[in-house]
């Protein structure tokens, strides 16, 4: 082959390896391109974070419910073991009554059981006597003794002490027979107490059995509930970073994120035909009344809160309208107060996530604020802001009242249904 034969082929495979090259560069570069069209997780919406907080603050609150209602059944089951052990204790102590009974009894047949020997023995010996003395005529016997009194005197002393040891012997068979009959019957009330102590002692251990199983199962769904509650906390972040993210922490970007703001408010609409369903007139607590029929503070509602307060409003709105469950609170129900002592008192769950019918609480943990806030929540926006109702807020009458608030300015108190 020709130097310039082998020049031009040196060429040729420069030039291939050239278009080689870009080919796989070309290949490279559509891969990547693919690559980087592929889906990496799909980011939620804020809608898609409310929904599932919304599904796991509903579980959180059934687990709470099935916790209740296992210790009640748990509290329930204590007393009955507790009555169970009374009376097995009762039983008991009549069982040892019977017991010493019967061992006294015991003792007194063995000890008559003995004297009937012993006299029986004593009457052999007479009868003995008596029967040497009948081999004798009475004038041998007669002759025998120092005068005609002492024989006289023997002979009816023999017949005395026969007759009397016969009669003794009679009585003691007839002691022992009443009191070989008194232990079988105590032998029988002994044997129906012990039937029924171990009956008691079978149906407690039933008891403390299901007692187990009980607090078991009110146990696993307090771990449900605490890994649910964790699981919330971490939607909760996921929302609170993501709704940050959009809206740079509120719907205002006059309002810092957290703070409180309205709009759409409607001023006071006054308390009895407002609306709102707050009645006129109710029984409270020790003998009060409240309602719009009585001023401001002027009486107690049935949970224990000031007559037309933001406080009370809620607490009837909650029961009434919503079927919640919502009972006393403890001498704690101002409403800065309600994110601790309602999930403590009431198995109510506290969070930042709005709910229509849950409670919204202005102020809490903000230490220039004495009492808080508190409205119900009527309706929830798209653009991060609730519709909410209300008593006794702005100028001080006790008044109810619609607006508007941004979700991330309140905590939000979740009560279980009734």
């Amino acid at each position: 082959m020709s130097i310039t034969r082998i020049k031009e082929q040196l060429a040729e495979n420069r030039i291939l390896r050239g278009a080689i090259m870009l080919v796989v560069a070309a290949v490279a570069f559509v891969l990547a391109v693919q690559m980087s069209a592929l889906p990496v997780g799909e980011a939620k919406t804020l809608s898609e974070l409310d929904k599932e907080i919304a599904a796991m603050t509903e579980k959180i609150l059934q687990y709470q419910k099935q916790i209740a209602e296992y210790r009640e059944q748990a509290d329930s089951l204590s007393v009955q073991i507790g009555i169970l052990r009374a009376e097995e204790a009762a039983i008991q102590g009549q069982i040892d009554l019977s017991e010493l009974q019967k061992r006294q009894l015991e003792d007194q047949i063995a000890n008559t059981e003995q004297r009937i020997a012993d006299t029986e023995m004593r009457l052999g010996e007479v009868i003995v006597d008596v029967y040497l003395a009948r081999d004798l005529t009475p004038l041998e016997r007669a002759l025998s003794t120092k005068d005609i009194s002492e024989f006289i005197d023997k002979e009816m002393a023999m017949s005395v002490v026969s007759n009397e040891l016969q009669q003794t012997a009679q009585e003691l068979r007839l002691l022992k027979q009443q009191l070989d009959e008194d232990k079988l019957g105590v032998e029988k009330i002994l044997n129906d107490q012990t039937t029924q102590r171990n009956n008691l002692a079978a149906t407690r251990a039933q008891q403390q059995h299901l007692l187990a199983v009980t607090k078991g199962t009110e146990q696993g769904y307090q771990n449900m509930k605490n890994a649910a509650e964790k699981d919330l906390a971490t939607l909760n972040a996921e929302r609170l970073a993501l709704w940050q993210e959009v809206n740079g922490g509120s719907n205002d970007i006059n309002r810092k994120p957290g703070t409180k703001a309205m709009r759409n408010y409607t001023g006071l609409l006054g308390c009895a035909g407002s609306g709102s369903g707050y009645p006129n007139h109710a029984a409270g607590l020790w003998g009060s009344r409240y309602g719009c029929n009585y001023g401001l503070d002027n009486g107690i509602d049935a949970w224990g809160m000031y007559n037309r307060e933001c406080v009370s409003y809620a607490a009837w709105a909650l029961w009434n309208r919503f079927g919640k469950h919502v009972t006393g609170f403890g001498g704690q129900g101002n409403a800065k107060q309600w994110p601790d002592t309602a999930p403590r008192l009431m198995g109510a769950v506290a969070n930042n996530i709005p709910a229509v019918g849950a409670a919204a609480v202005w102020d809490y943990q903000n230490p220039k604020s004495k009492y808080g806030h508190v409205m119900i929540v009527e309706q929830i926006y798209g653009d991060g802001w609730i519709r909410v109702s209300q008593f006794n807020y702005g100028t001080r009458g006790g008044e109810y009242s619609l607006m508007d608030i941004p979700i991330d300015s309140a905590v939000y108190v979740h009560f279980r249904n009734r």
